[in-house]
């Protein structure tokens, strides 16, 4: 787990976890990490978690700039953007990431995870090969998520089903969040193989949990399909 306090352009460089030990799936433990850093980026890295622990995460960060990577073979999730602001994801992949066990209460196996964050953008990202959602925005009743935005992406193969019992399989989920933007986005074989808990399969989700306050949102362009 490298913590990092300079901006990273690495266009054919791969940072990779060797650890054969799972980690913890908080934010200390992804392979490349930024804690309060502002005004940096990340371009043109592919980041391996060698299935052992999270892929890029960001913690209090401010105006970071994600681009042109790849973050594959991930344990929890790839893309981690903990109570961030202004971060903006630019042509990124998260491609393959499990459960750290068989998918306990509310354990995450996802592609883009934004956590009590606001003012987040997504422009041409694709999420793939996932145990559980392509992309999540997640914010509680006193501190949601605000201003995501998500533009020309893609969630797809929700890879070896669901293998818990109370969790879902989506392509995007957006639970407590206040303004929503999506445009042309598709999701396409959620959940699709044998297995999956069965009701517990969900295209795009906006949800509202203890709290029953209008949540705007804006949805165009959109398709869903080939989902059990």
């Amino acid at each position: 787990a490298l913590e990092y306090r300079c901006s990273i352009v690495g266009y054919g460089a791969t940072i990779q976890n060797t650890t054969t030990t799972a980690f913890t799936l908080n934010w200390g433990d992804s392979t490349v990490k930024f804690n309060a850093r502002s005004f940096l980026y990340i371009k043109g890295l592919t980041v391996n978690g060698n299935a052992k622990a999270p892929g890029i995460g960001l913690l209090g960060c401010s105006n970071i700039t994600i681009e042109d990577c790849l973050v594959e073979n991930c344990m929890g999730l790839c893309y981690n953007n903990y109570s961030g602001s202004f971060t903006s994801y630019i042509n990124c992949v998260a491609d393959g990431v499990v459960y750290k066990t068989t998918g306990g209460s509310g354990e995450p196996a996802d592609g883009f995870y934004s956590g009590e964050s606001n003012n987040t953008s997504h422009l041409n990202c694709i999420a793939r090969n996932f145990e559980r959602i392509g992309f999540v925005s997640d914010g509680t009743v006193s501190d949601k998520c605000f201003m995501q935005r998500y533009v020309s992406c893609v969630s797809y193969n929700a890879s070896n089903v669901d293998r818990s019992t109370d969790q879902f399989n989506a392509g995007f989920w957006m639970e407590n969040t206040n303004g929503v933007f999506m445009d042309d986005i598709t999701v396409y074989n959620v959940a699709g193989q044998p297995g999956q808990t069965n009701g517990r399969v969900r295209g795009i989700t906006l949800l509202a949990i203890g709290d029953t306050t209008a949540r705007p949102a804006t949805l165009t362009n959109f398709s869903v399909g080939d989902t059990s």
